[in-house]
């Protein structure tokens, strides 16, 4: 084996044979470079192969991550209106819930003052009502009396 390698050539028995002299001590040489050609050649082959897949799956991936990255921006555009809606929605609220509170305070404010009244009057009613009576009765000793 080693000697296929180096090319060795075994010397011829006589000395006078043509081309001996020519060839070197490892003699003729025999070039091999084929294999090694056709080797490097198969190398970029499945390297250009593989460099082709990863180019389309690069490529496939991009377009999947666009159309993701589309869909979620629009997602996240129609969440952001759906938040300003209810921040508006919030808002409007707030200013109904002051409104009626406003109106349940002088309702209740109103409730107070009239109750106050109330009593005024009843207590005035008692006091008229006592003084009716009393009259009453004077009127009914008067017209008995007569």
């Amino acid at each position: 084996a080693v000697a296929d390698f180096l090319q060795v050539k075994v010397k011829a028995h006589s000395a006078g044979e043509a081309g001996a002299s020519d060839a070197g001590p490892y003699g003729d040489y025999q070039s091999q470079s084929g294999s090694v050609t056709s080797t490097l050649q198969s190398v970029l082959d499945k390297t250009q192969g593989h460099l082709e897949s990863a180019r389309k799956a690069e490529a496939t991936a991009r377009s999947l991550f666009k159309k993701l990255k589309e869909g979620l921006e629009a997602e996240i555009k129609n969440k952001g209106q759906t938040v300003a809606d209810l921040k508006v929605a919030i808002s409007r609220s707030q200013e109904e819930s002051g409104q009626l509170q406003s109106q349940l305070l002088a309702a209740q404010q109103l409730l107070k003052v009239t109750q106050e009244q109330l009593a005024e009057l009843e207590a005035d009613f008692k006091t008229q009502d006592k003084a009716f009576k009393k009259r009453s009765a004077m009127r009914e000793e008067e017209v008995l009396a007569v």
